[in-house]
Parts: C-alpha cells; sequence; structure tokens
C-alpha cells in the first residue's frame, strides 16, 4: 500500500512519539521506584539508630546480655518490618569477635561465637567445683551457685549452637551484600550499618519492604494513564495538522529525547504556540510537571529527618554552601548543640520518651530561628547544628542563650542530668570571620562543644581562632 506523505509523516511521527512516551514512561517509573527505594532505606536507617546504639556498646564491651534482655528484644519485635538481624564486631578489650543473630519469628537473639574448646572448658569448671563441694570446709552455697551458673552457661551455649544451625543460613545469600541492597521479586531490603564502637563493627538489618507491590502498581497506574492521554492527544494533533507540524515536532521530539534531569518546562520548544503543537508541548509541560513535583517531593521527604521534621544530615551537606554565600554583608555562624547526657535520659526514661524529648527540643531549637534564612539541623542522635545570619559576635550569643533558655523552659524531667534534673543543652559556637570551609566551621565548633560538656554543660562556649 502506498501512502502519501501526510501519512507518512502522521505514521512517523506517531510511532516516535509512541517510542518517547514509552522510554519517558520507563524513565519515570524507575526514578520514582529508585526515590521510594532511598526514602525507605532512609527511612529504617533513622528508625535503627537506637539498636545500632545499643549493638555498638554491646560489641564495645563484648556484652552479649545486654542485646539477650527481653526489653531489647521486644523493641526489636516492634519494628514489625525487621526480619532478620545479624551484628558482628571486635570487642573494645580483649579484641575478640562479637557475633549474634536475631530472627522475627524465633523471637530470639541468640550467639554466634564462642572461644575455642569452651564446652570443655565449663565441663572442666563444673568438675572442679563438684569436686569441691564434698569438701565441708568450703562454702557449699557459693558452690552450688557458681555450678548452677556454669550449667546455665553451658545449657546455653548447646542451645545457641542448635540455632545456629538451624537459622543461620536463612538469609545466607542477603547476609553477604556489603551494600544497601533490594530484592524487589522477593520485597526483601538489606541494610548494611556501621557500629560506633571502638574496633568497628557492622549490623546487617533484613527488612519486609512488601508495600513496594502497591507503590509500583500505583507508579504504572499514574504513567499509564498519563501515556494514554498524551498519546491519545499526540494522534488528535498528527491527525489534523501532520502536514504542518515536520519541523517543530522534530525539535520538540528532539528536546524529550534528552536526558529526563536536564529538561526544563521554560525551555520546550513551540509551547507558546496557540496551534496543536503548541497544545502538544504544554501537554507535555503538564507531564513534565507532574514529574518534577514527585521528584522534589521525594527529594523534599529525603532532605527531612522523620523522627523531628527539621533537616536532617542530608540536607546540611547540600545547603551548607549555600547557606555561606547568602549574605556577603553579614556573617555565617555556626551552632553545634547536643542534649547532656541524652544516653541517661534513654536508659532511665526509655526510648520512646526520648524520641519524644529529640521532638521537643528540635521543635524549639527551629523556633527559636527567627530570620527565614537562619536553619536547623538534625546531625543525628542527639546532635543537632544551626546556621544563622548575624551581624556580628554579640548577636551571635544572643540567639545562643535564648536556645538554651527555651530549652530550660520546657522544663522536661531529666533526673540524670548531673544537678539540673532537667532536660539541657549545651552549645558550641564559631562564627566564620574568615571564610572558613563548612569542614572546618563544624571542626571549630565541635572543639567549643567539647568544651562546654568540660566545663559543667547548659552553656554557650565560642571557638576563637587565636587559641589555637
Amino acid at each position: 500500500m502506498n501512502l502519501n506523505l501526510k501519512n507518512k509523516i502522521f505514521l512517523s511521527h506517531l510511532i516516535l512519539i509512541f517510542l518517547l512516551l514509552i522510554g519517558l514512561s520507563y524513565r519515570q517509573y524507575i526514578n520514582q521506584l529508585d526515590n521510594y527505594i532511598k526514602y525507605v532505606s532512609s527511612f529504617h536507617k533513622s528508625a535503627s539508630y537506637s539498636i545500632v546504639n545499643t549493638f555498638s556498646l554491646s560489641i564495645s564491651g563484648n556484652n552479649y546480655a545486654n542485646v539477650q534482655l527481653p526489653m531489647f528484644i521486644n523493641e526489636l519485635q516492634r519494628n514489625s518490618k525487621l526480619l532478620y538481624l545479624k551484628a558482628e564486631g571486635i570487642t573494645d578489650e580483649s579484641l575478640s569477635l562479637f557475633r549474634v543473630n536475631y530472627d522475627k519469628e524465633l523471637k530470639e537473639i541468640w550467639r554466634d561465637i564462642y572461644p575455642e574448646n569452651f564446652e570443655k572448658e565449663i565441663d572442666k569448671k563444673i568438675e572442679s567445683l563438684s569436686l569441691k563441694l564434698n569438701n565441708s570446709q568450703e562454702d557449699k552455697i557459693k558452690i552450688e551457685f557458681l555450678i548452677k551458673r556454669s550449667q546455665d552457661a553451658l545449657d546455653e551455649y548447646k542451645r545457641n549452637i542448635l540455632l545456629n544451625t538451624q537459622y543461620s543460613n536463612k538469609y545466607s545469600d542477603y547476609l553477604n551484600h556489603e551494600d544497601t541492597f533490594v530484592d524487589l521479586q522477593k520485597k526483601i531490603l538489606v541494610l548494611n550499618l556501621k557500629t560506633d564502637n571502638k574496633n568497628g563493627g557492622n549490623l546487617k538489618m533484613i527488612f519486609d519492604i512488601s508495600e513496594v507491590s502497591n507503590i509500583q502498581k500505583n507508579i504504572i497506574y499514574n504513567i499509564l494513564i498519563e501515556f494514554v492521554i498524551s498519546l491519545v492527544f499526540s494522534i488528535f494533533i498528527l491527525n489534523i495538522l501532520s502536514n504542518r507540524i515536520t519541523n517543530p515536532l522534530n525539535q520538540l521530539s528532539s528536546f524529550i529525547s534528552n536526558d529526563l534531569s536536564k529538561l526544563k518546562i521554560d525551555e520546550i520548544p513551540a509551547i507558546n504556540r496557540s496551534d496543536e503543537i503548541g497544545v502538544l508541548a504544554k501537554t507535555f509541560s503538564k507531564l513534565l510537571g507532574q514529574i518534577n513535583i514527585y521528584v522534589e517531593k521525594l527529594e523534599f521527604i529525603n532532605k527531612i529527618d522523620p523522627l523531628t521534621g527539621i533537616y536532617n544530615r542530608r540536607a546540611f551537606d547540600e545547603l551548607s554552601k549555600e547557606i555561606l554565600n547568602i549574605n556577603e554583608n553579614k556573617f555565617t555562624a555556626i551552632l553545634y548543640l547536643d542534649i547532656d547526657n541524652f544516653k541517661k535520659y534513654n536508659d532511665f526514661y526509655g526510648h520512646n520518651m526520648g524520641d519524644i524529648t529529640l521532638q521537643k527540643v528540635a521543635r524549639t531549637i527551629n523556633n527559636t530561628l527567627e530570620k527565614k534564612d537562619d536553619k536547623s539541623f538534625r546531625l543525628g542522635g542527639e546532635e543537632f547544628c544551626v546556621f544563622i545570619i548575624v551581624n556580628n559576635q554579640k548577636e551571635m550569643i544572643q540567639i545562643s542563650n535564648k536556645i538554651l533558655k527555651n530549652i530550660r523552659k520546657l522544663n522536661i524531667e531529666h533526673i540524670e542530668n548531673d544537678n539540673k534534673e532537667i532536660v539541657t543543652i549545651s552549645i558550641g559556637a564559631y562564627l566564620n570571620t574568615s571564610n572558613k570551609t563548612i569542614t572546618e566551621m563544624l571542626q571549630y565548633a565541635d572543639k567549643a562543644l567539647y568544651k562546654a560538656k568540660e566545663n559543667g554543660r547548659d552553656r554557650l562556649e565560642i571557638f576563637n581562632l587565636e587559641n589555637l
């Protein structure tokens, strides 16, 4: 069948638009799914801070009992998405290997490694104590207690060896990954988190992300609707003016074929035309605008700390350089803030109350800032950072003291906070009068914060380059 030029143009451009829409739809699907995975990974990392902290302390002190407490196992159970956990590291003093496993279905944490000849040594110890038990000169009650404790340790050893044999290979394929890993087919997320103990260690945590199925369906549904609308509209336009749109459509096609991340709405060709080509350009503009909105929403979520609602460490890294260049006629000051004796607070009042306190402190810090260019961040745990634009050091001190005062006004009980009996913070401050980098400013503020801690907490200390 011979086609005239109009039909050839119509069919060729229709095929081109169809392929371009498929490419854009696929790219949109991949980007949105990738952003979701980044979000859910970031969420679980933030939510696992207290777990990482507990394991860091246990690895540091070679303390298996601490992570086997019912209270801690209940905390793991409350995380309904956590399926399995493997923690290992090197202890601080004995430099021995610390390793435990946790299984959600089993509802237990068991020790994964023991010293060589552990069972023989326990048997010898029990035998030796049993011989002493026959000696009337010995303290029989004490010996019987030691025998009981040794027998308990032996029973626990045998049970842990059995558990390790039965369950340690359950997720072995996933535990071999060094970085974040996602199995979309089985809906599994694997996080590899570093511990904070001196000699290092890591937690490999396996999460259930079954909700990804609904996310994928919603993404595909929205993309399909936009795809169908765009395709139907394109057919309508091409059918009416296919003999007049060759050049403008080629320009539009060339623009669309670029990398999606480089596309700008105000640069779309023919968008100001009043004919069908302009309508097509506007349709694509709407599609691109929706994509940008979705990406911006996900990027914003990734920059917000899910617990406190203020900026997180990622936002700090991205915005800090911009903050330095906000106002050339003023100075940028950095405040490094830390809740005093917060570990003791968590240990005494529990992590749920600790989270509530973190939220109150973060909200108070953020509400104290009055200028739009001033920003607050949660760097991790109980540590916060504030950027403020000031005229001089006096103004920096006034704002810092106001934050200290407002935190005290919260009057949150903290009987473990030395003699203060309420939640307080310490602040280390640095005024950037000599064009220092963000890294240098943060280091100086950190040193001042350390000094504030040394000098009794609940106070402000200012770092001065002249003291170097």
